[in-house]
């Protein structure tokens, strides 16, 4: 009886499986997979976020925090891409790769473009403080040094349309709160102020800064003076971000200045973490002080409007209170302080 046999099939993938050299030719004949629409929406999405977040390029930078948080807002792509590689059941190292670099791209071109554009409507922000080669002996405030500081113009202020603050300040038991730094924290954005010639010092020893708390007024040269030996000065926000850091270098002066109002700061030598910091009120007005022994406070010559009037003390906490100040009037305010320190 003649022997039957099953015709072979006519699909290479009916009735048998590829192994060996041929299973890795057909491996490397299918494309290479990529991230979905979505999976790459999403990406671009959270890094472009953290780019906006850590690095708003529309407000005044240091050029070192910059690179710094450019740098952070890149590190998560390849954590992204792997992620949804392995979600859509992707994975592959080559796929990983090309993903990653596709996404890095995109992510650069968007941001470069945006930022380019909007600096080339709006000019380039003034970093947060710019060192400095004025000298200690500036010249009389005049409006050729405003300009070559960066400074705008002061206002004109009418001495008819001013008022006088006067207050105390007590902590949470009402009792009067001495050496407090009281200040106008919000309601005078429209004016322009004249910023001092005298640059204000700030030395850095074996013990910490000196003085632990000033008010320096934006525009205003600064000079930080190091010890016998190395230290640093780095400027923190109340927020908790780092502004800039400067190395001291013994008998070396850093002069620099800051090109905007950035309220209460913190600055501490990271070189020497036992040493004691100072604060800075960095303002864009003279209408700062600090109280007496019995708590009190007066601010002259104040502008008549709306005013946010702070407060803040080492080791007692900051308050705030919302005053207006009437012209040709002496407005009394009761600041407290929350107990909270900074």
């Amino acid at each position: 009886m003649p022997e039957t046999r099953s015709p072979l099939p006519t699909n290479p993938r009916e009735g048998s499986s590829l192994t060996g050299t041929d299973a890795t030719a057909a491996s490397a004949d299918q494309p290479l997979p990529s991230l979905s629409p979505g999976a790459f929406a999403i990406s671009l999405a959270v890094v472009l976020t953290m780019f906006l977040a850590l690095n708003p390029f529309w407000e005044p930078m240091d050029v070192a925090e910059a690179d710094q948080n450019i740098g952070w807002s890149y590190a998560p792509i390849p954590l992204l891409v792997g992620f949804f590689l392995v979600w859509e059941k992707k994975w592959r190292w080559a796929a990983l790769f090309v993903e990653t670099m596709r996404l890095t791209f995109v992510k650069f071109a968007i941001t470069w473009l945006a930022a380019n554009l909007y600096w080339g409507a709006a000019g380039l922000p003034e970093p947060l403080a710019k060192p400095t080669g004025l000298s200690a002996h500036a010249p009389a405030n005049t409006t050729s040094v405003f300009a070559e500081r960066g400074a705008p113009a002061p206002s004109a202020v009418d001495g008819q349309r001013t008022g006088e603050l006067q207050g105390v300040v007590i902590d949470d038991n009402g009792q009067p709160v001495a050496g407090a730094l009281v200040y106008v924290s919000h309601g005078l954005e429209g004016l322009s102020f004249a910023p001092p010639a005298e640059p204000m010092a700030i030395a850095c020893g074996g013990t910490g800064f000196t003085p632990d708390l000033a008010v320096v007024h934006a525009f205003q040269p600064v000079v930080l003076r190091g010890g016998d030996m190395l230290h640093s000065a780095q400027v923190v926000s109340a927020s908790g971000r780092v502004l800039f850091t400067y190395a001291l270098v013994p008998g070396v002066d850093k002069r620099l200045m800051f090109g905007r109002a950035l309220g209460l700061v913190s600055l501490d030598c990271t070189v020497h973490e036992g040493e004691a910091g100072a604060s800075l009120a960095v303002l864009e007005h003279p209408f700062a002080t600090s109280t007496d022994l019995q708590g009190r406070f007066t601010l002259g010559d104040v502008p008549a409007a709306d005013l946010v009037l702070s407060c803040w003390s080492v080791g007692q906490g900051s308050g705030h209170e919302v005053v207006t100040c009437v012209a040709g009037e002496t407005t009394a305010v009761a600041l407290s302080t929350t107990g909270e320190a900074r």
